[in-house]
């Protein structure tokens, strides 16, 4: 987010990085490095590049990430304990921290949800999925990737005992080119109007998606993803 802004949105639009400092599968794990830069930091970066973005939010209980944001142009949000827990509803936090931007600011048309979990992304993406939102009827704007593996082969799995989830005519494809039209939600931009945090539900359709191509759309909940995204920024220079 420049001083001058350029490509701004019809739209008040706020962008919230949800960092608490507790975690289950990585210790502290949003203050975990990739490429050398903790993931918070990566993810107040490339919200402030977002020229569709009007303010960007920090929604945190520890002092060693707010320290950090203390060094952007981001505004801390001090989430008490009771939304600092494993409990604590992503919707809960959105709510709390839209109540902070409608105090200290403009009432707010939209937010995009960017979780420090995924380092690739960028600003242009963030900016892509907002600007699908300004058409009036939009009420999410959603990452998306390529999906991997044929649908085919997605099982419910009981033991050793096996059924295809999907067992639809549809979705017999033999071969890679007959599904490209099919794309998963890689977690790496929700961009969503203000009618859907009122009524508690991130994705609302009407619904349009931005595709990101796959060594961008990481997300670390795991020590091999962590791993992994470290890889991915040596090797792409991410």
């Amino acid at each position: 987010m420049s001083d001058i802004q350029t490509d701004s949105s019809p739209l008040n639009v706020i962008a919230l990085i949800p960092a608490r400092g507790g975690s289950k599968g990585i210790l502290r794990k949003n203050l975990q490095p990739v490429g050398g830069t903790p993931l918070v930091l990566r993810a107040l970066e490339t919200a402030l590049g977002a020229q569709r973005v009007a303010r960007v939010l920090l929604s945190t209980d520890d002092d060693e990430i707010s320290d950090i944001c203390a060094a952007t142009d981001a505004e801390i949000v001090r989430r008490p304990d009771a939304l600092a827990t494993d409990e604590a509803t992503a919707m809960q936090v959105i709510r709390h921290a839209l109540a902070y931007a409608d105090e200290t600011g403009p009432r707010a048309d939209a937010l995009v949800l960017l979780e420090p979990t995924s380092p690739f992304r960028t600003p242009d993406i963030i900016d892509a999925c907002i600007e699908k939102l300004e058409d009036g009827e939009t009420r999410t704007a959603l990452s998306v990737t390529q999906l991997e593996r044929n649908p085919r082969y997605i099982f419910n799995v009981d033991g050793d005992h096996a059924n295809q989830l999907f067992d639809s005519s549809e979705l017999h494809f033999a071969r890679r080119q007959e599904f490209t039209h099919l794309k998963r939600v890689n977690g790496c931009v929700y961009a969503m109007k203000r009618a859907n945090i009122e009524t508690g539900e991130v994705v609302v359709p009407p619904i349009r998606v931005v595709e990101m191509p796959p060594e961008r759309a990481a997300n670390i909940d795991t020590l091999f993803d962590l791993d992994f995204a470290n890889f991915v920024a040596e090797h792409y220079g991410f």
